[in-house]
């Protein structure tokens, strides 16, 4: 059960300064600005892939599309759909909710994002037992920031503006009880590292969060010790450095922990996921003609509860550290891609792999993968892997591991990736430490 703090809200004018702080690393992904899509094809025109907590259950994550999990454009025309099913990120004793649609961003990029919301899709009876739906920028299981519409125990529904830090939650809320809307708009803003959220229910007016003065405290599983800040009166925000990994942003939708939830899944549809003016239609998705999946050029796996981010208070906004450039993605192609030399990180002479894997070894084309490996050193190492699709084209990453050794990717399967000679793809791995290399590799099957 959550025990987080809600936050009373009035319009005031000041802001709630908390700061996540931490040694940048070089690890996340040059991805730039953060990319709209409409939700009107089977595929995804954004970046977006499909996650879930670390105690999701089953443990093999990313649900198959179908009804009753999440589908694109397909058993709601249009929309995203994503299912309630058990589970959610609250507190740090649970973190196994299942499949956000979320994309890489540069945490010193700046952005407005929107989305258009119903939620119930299908009806407006629902069983109150915590089911929530939104949008969330999310670092790990038990650092992010969401912005939602909830069903709380208590009854009725509520929007919420959230911010997790190791597991401790400050929350604050606008009760929906009076002139229940279906459909709301909910808005995401990112300037330099402060977060702030609004909602709306004419994608016209936005209507910020506000809150009073309040101190946030732990889950009851939470185990962060580090005394937290006291907010300040005004207009709700959160200050948080999301550059000690690689940080994502997109739609969520999660049932709760109620054991009673399973029998109550309720259908929440994503309209559209937008950037900047949330009037403009995103793109039009060129992933079904053209199969070019998105990668990014490197992608050091989030932090887990054992973080050593500190929160501390502050009364000013802190900018980015850096200009936002929107660094240039990998294209699948036929023609080979010169091999440059990666810097050497460590020398040493025991270099290998503790393991490689691959989490779906038959994935269906327009869909994602995910592969990992882990040296036997947990020390950074250079890694060069590429993933070789029957029709030639390729995908490459020339990069380094994180400081344990570890390596982790999630790559989209190209809608033409299958030859009439063969549907085998084939991932390579070759770990570097000074001049010592060591070369693996692993298969899959397209459909």
């Amino acid at each position: 059960m959550r025990k987080s703090l809600l936050v009373i809200l009035i319009a005031l004018g000041a802001i709630i300064p908390l700061t996540i702080s931490g040694a940048p690393s070089r690890g996340y992904a040059q991805t730039g600005f953060v990319q709209g899509d409409e939700f009107n094809n089977s595929v995804f025109a954004a970046p977006f892939v499909v996650k879930c907590g670390a105690f999701a259950f089953p443990t093999t994550c990313r649900d198959p599309q179908g009804s009753g999990t999440w589908n694109l454009n397909n058993e709601s025309p249009g929309n995203l759909r994503i299912y309630t099913q058990p589970g959610s990120l609250v507190g740090s004793g649970t973190n196994n909710a299942r499949n956000f649609v979320v994309q890489p961003f540069n945490p010193n990029a700046d952005f407005v994002v929107t989305t258009k919301l119903a939620f119930p899709a299908t009806t407006t009876n629902i069983s109150n037992l915590g089911q929530t739906a939104g949008i969330i920028a999310y670092l790990s299981d038990d650092n992010f920031i969401d912005v939602a519409r909830t069903y709380p125990s208590s009854g009725g529904s509520q929007l919420e503006f959230m911010f997790e830090l190791n597991g401790t939650d400050l929350v604050g809320t606008v009760s929906e009880a009076t002139g229940f809307h279906p459909t709301v708009y909910l808005q995401l803003t990112k300037s330099g590292t402060f977060y702030t959220a609004a909602y709306s229910y004419d994608n016209v007016t936005f209507t910020p969060f506000t809150a009073t003065a309040a101190t946030p405290v732990p889950t009851a599983t939470s185990t962060a010790t580090t005394p937290q800040p006291t907010p300040l009166p005004g207009t709700l925000g959160y200050t948080a450095n999301f550059s000690s990994g690689q940080p994502y942003v997109g739609v969520f939708a999660w049932g709760g922990t109620n054991t009673a939830v399973a029998g109550s899944v309720v259908p929440a549809d994503f309209d559209w996921f937008r950037t900047q003016n949330s009037m403009t239609p995103a793109p039009t998705a060129l992933a079904t003609t053209t199969g070019t999946p998105s990668v990014t050029s490197t992608g050091t796996p989030a932090p887990t509860s054992t973080s050593t981010l500190v929160p501390t208070a502050t009364n000013t906004t802190v900018p980015a550290t850096a200009t936002s450039t929107s660094a240039p993605t990998a294209t699948a192609t036929n023609t080979p891609v010169p091999t440059p030399t990666p810097r050497p990180v460590r020398r040493g002479n025991n270099v290998g792999f503790r393991y490689i894997s691959i989490w779906y070894h038959q994935v269906r084309r327009g869909t994602f993968d995910h592969i990992e490996a882990q040296a036997s050193r947990h020390v950074t190492h250079g890694i060069w892997v590429h993933v070789y699709f029957p029709t030639g084209q390729h995908l490459d990453y020339y990069q380094n591991t994180d400081g344990t050794g570890h390596f982790v990717k999630e790559f989209n399967i190209p809608s033409n990736s299958i030859s009439r000679y063969s549907n085998q793809a084939v991932v390579t791995f070759q770990l570097w430490s000074g001049r010592n290399t060591r070369k693996n590799f692993l298969t899959f099957n397209i459909v």
